[in-house]
Order: C-alpha cells, then structure tokens, then sequence
C-alpha cells in the first residue's frame, strides 16, 4: 500500500483546517493510499516554505511518494511559488497530488443525517 502524507494549511489560527483534512482523507482511502501523517498547520506562506522543506526531508527519511493537499494555494499563494516547491519535490522524486484545480480529481460532498459524506468519482 502507497505512503502519503496529508497537508493542510490555513492562514490563520481562527481559522480551522477540519474541511481539508476530510477531503484529503476521503481521497488517501479512495486511491487505497495509507495515510502515514496529517500536517495541519497555521501559518503565512514563509513559515509555509520552512514547513515543506520539513515535510520533504521526512518523505525522503520514510520512502513517502507523495504529498496530498487540497488545492495548489496550500502550496503558495503565486505561480512561480507553487513551481518552485514543485520542482523542488520533483528533484527528489516526490509528487505533490491536488484535489481541487485538477480535471483527474473529481469529487461531491452529500450532506447525510449523520454529516458530510465525501463521494469520489
């Protein structure tokens, strides 16, 4: 079974990153992905940067292939960012994976009784 780690940001502590991870989760056991960690973080893009170079380091120490985020801007708010970190991940053989801002990842939300219900298709 394929490793990931799962990444979540938000801007501020106020906010809450609890959607991200849902759907992020949703799709790991979607694919059959094992989750190996959950990165939920608060921050500005700088302490963004620190905190992808952590997480790159340790995807090399454990053997992890991929990165699965929401969408590009929990990577970096601009273009030339996002490329930068991932040609960064690229050069050691890692993938950063999107749910939103890609045609390949299609998903519903169906709100039940019981909560959300994240329906992959």
């Amino acid at each position: 079974m394929e490793k990931v780690i799962i990444y979540a940001r938000v801007a501020t502590h106020s906010q809450t990153n609890e959607s991200q991870v849902k759907l992020c989760k949703g799709f790991a056991e979607s694919k059959g992905w094992d989750i190996d960690k959950i990165y939920d973080c608060h921050g500005s893009h700088e302490h963004n940067l620190v905190q992808l170079n952590q997480i790159l380091e340790e995807m090399k120490v454990k053997g992890i292939g991929k990165l699965l985020t929401v969408n590009p801007s929990r990577i970096s708010q601009t273009s030339l960012g996002l490329s930068m970190v991932q040609e960064r991940f690229a050069e050691e053989g890692k993938e950063i994976v999107f749910l939103k801002g890609s045609t390949e990842q299609k998903y519903h939300i169906v709100t039940g009784a019981d909560g959300d219900e994240i329906e992959f298709l």
